[in-house]
């Protein structure tokens, strides 16, 4: 299969030592993607992923050989032999603090949680003291992402301590009020999120955010006649406001820089919609209007966080849902970003009415609904559900995770996790999203079935990014250039390719430079991220290289 080819007859070489195929002459029309710097859109805070509820656990439990790999894959920046890259490259990683479901019985079989990886340790114990050699696993994952360069850390919490919920769980039983949390026990709650906060800041590995509440819409209630799944409890409004007041409290006593993330949306309707009286129309927390306001709360990150599940149906609604949203967080005075801080393919919208589905088809689905999240709705982080939960055999979807670890012997990169990294490996922190025309002028929904595209601007760096997705099952060529001064850029500089297909071995692959005069052939069903200078800052383990593998 051709991989990647130009129309023009160049004698160029892949720096994995094969002449690069050529073609003369195509009798289909080029599509253009010309970059426009004059647009600026928004500021582009990170890409990221979570530890989930499984990663801990096997940073605990399994050989370490296995777990450094799977760090490597999720953090590193480095490049192999070939100039390909090693890992994605992740900007943000969120570490679970958990609640001590572990305790509850030998480990955890009491909290009535059936699967033992979704039950957590807890820093603090019955007694009230703290084990800072609890959580062993998450102070594992803290710990590999500082030592990557990862820039940003959240810790986030699905339920508060079980000590102090009214149920005595790490989620509501039948007869538990909304919120589960004692009355009061919101302050204790408050004091241990800042005590963690502030211990691992004195470790230097602490956290840039902390998240609260997670998913306040969900009742996360133990089902009648089976077991609990996970962690997690339902919140209102009022409570969610009633907690960050108290953390911003704490936090400041303890004199942490951590700042408070909010509120988890467990969809994107739930922003600004739903049943206003609980726990919808979450916008509010940013209206100075309203007496659900936290906006003055410096501590408070001025973005609302809310995921992307549920919204995924058809690339009319994704592309309508995510309008709409950036249409009513716009309108906040004064201004907020939009971070969508968990997706994976919970339904079946990633199927699109296919009966089969191979892991390249997932990864094009991921691709597109980062692309959207991104250019429709103005996301300025954009972070997947699960790093490492296990998942099917090679060439299936794996819909929870970017890696798949079966077995210490059995681990490897889904399609996933390259998805996710064609952005974040090159699109980096304060990068901005800039204006991208295309010749054939198709809107957005027609685009999510041809070919998606997206430009990023490194103003103090001078850099340019440019990914391409291509959802055709066929070659299509294009060719990328520049308006004004972006035109200087790319021809100075080129653009060196990096391409993800269905085969096994083709994960963000090097290829030869291009310039603004060439086109160049999309593999079909494939995802190509085009990046000047892309070696450039390249960041091992706690070291800057200026240097990495030459075109």
């Amino acid at each position: 299969m051709r991989l990647f080819c130009f129309i023009f007859v160049l004698s160029l070489t892949t720096l994995a030592g094969a002449e690069a195929p050529s073609l003369a002459g195509d009798a289909e029309p080029v599509v253009t993607f010309e970059v426009d710097l004059r647009k600026r859109h928004q500021v582009i805070r990170n890409f990221g992923s979570s530890s989930g509820m499984r990663s801990g656990y096997l940073a605990k439990y399994w050989p370490r050989e296995s777990v450094d790999q799977l760090a490597e894959w999720l953090f590193s920046r480095e490049f192999d032999a070939d100039g390909s890259p090693k890992g994605a490259g992740l900007s943000c990683f969120r570490v679970q603090i958990g609640a001590g479901t572990w305790y509850q019985g030998q480990r955890g079989k009491d909290s009535g949680i059936s699967t033992e990886w979704r039950r957590t340790e807890c820093f603090l114990q019955p007694d009230g003291s703290y084990d800072w050699d609890a959580c062993a696993g998450e102070v594992y994952w803290m710990r590999q992402a500082r030592e990557y360069g990862v820039e940003t850390v959240i810790g986030y919490a699905n339920s508060p301590p079980v000590y102090f919920t009214m149920s005595g769980y790490g989620y509501r039983t039948p007869g538990t009020p909304i919120g589960n949390l004692k009355d009061d026990k919101y302050d204790d709650y408050a004091q241990f999120l800042a005590n963690v906060a502030a211990h691992f800041e004195r470790q230097r590995i602490g956290f840039d955010y902390i998240s609260p509440v997670n998913e306040p819409q969900w009742a996360w209630q133990y089902p009648r006649g089976g077991p609990a799944k996970q962690e997690g409890s339902e919140w209102h409004n009022t409570q969610i406001k009633r907690i960050v007041v108290e953390l911003n409290r704490a936090l400041n006593a303890k004199g942490s820089k951590a700042k408070i993330l909010i509120p988890e949306s467990a969809d994107l309707h739930a922003v600004n919609g739903r049943d206003a009286s609980k726990h919808g129309h979450q916008l509010n927390f940013f209206n100075p209007r309203s007496e659900l306001y936290v906006g003055r709360i410096r501590r408070v990150a001025p973005a609302i966080a809310a995921h992307s599940y549920f919204t995924d149906k058809s690339d009319k609604q994704i592309v309508e849902v995510r309008r709409k949203l950036r249409k009513d967080i716009e309108a906040v005075k004064p201004k907020v970003e939009y971070w969508q801080t968990e997706y994976s393919m919970l339904q079946d919208g990633y199927r699109e009415g296919r009966q089969t589905v191979t892991e390249m088809d997932g990864a094009l689905f991921l691709a597109k609904i980062i692309h959207f999240d991104l250019t429709e709705a103005n996301a300025s982080a954009w972070q997947f559900w699960a790093s490492n939960n296990g998942g099917p055999k090679a060439g299936q979807v794996n819909r929870y995770s970017l890696n798949t670890p079966n077995a210490p012997n059995d681990i490897r990169a889904s399609k996933n996790l390259w998805a996710l990294g064609h952005y974040s490996r090159f699109v980096r922190p304060n990068m901005v999203r800039v204006g991208l025309n295309r010749s054939d002028k198709l809107r957005a929904v027609q685009s999510g079935r041809k070919q998606m595209a997206s430009a990023y601007f490194d103003k103090r760096a001078y850099r340019v990014v440019v990914v391409v997705i291509n959802y055709e099952d066929r070659e299509v060529p294009i060719r990328v250039t520049g308006f004004n001064q972006t035109a200087t850029l790319l021809k100075r500089r080129g653009l060196t390719p990096f391409v993800t297909t269905a085969e096994p071995a083709v994960n963000m692959r090097r290829y030869a430079k291009v310039t603004p005069s060439d086109t160049v052939v999309l593999p079909p069903r494939s995802i190509v991220t085009f990046a000047t200078d892309p070696d450039a800052g390249v960041r091992g383990r706690g070291v800057d290289k200026k240097q990495a593998p030459a075109d």
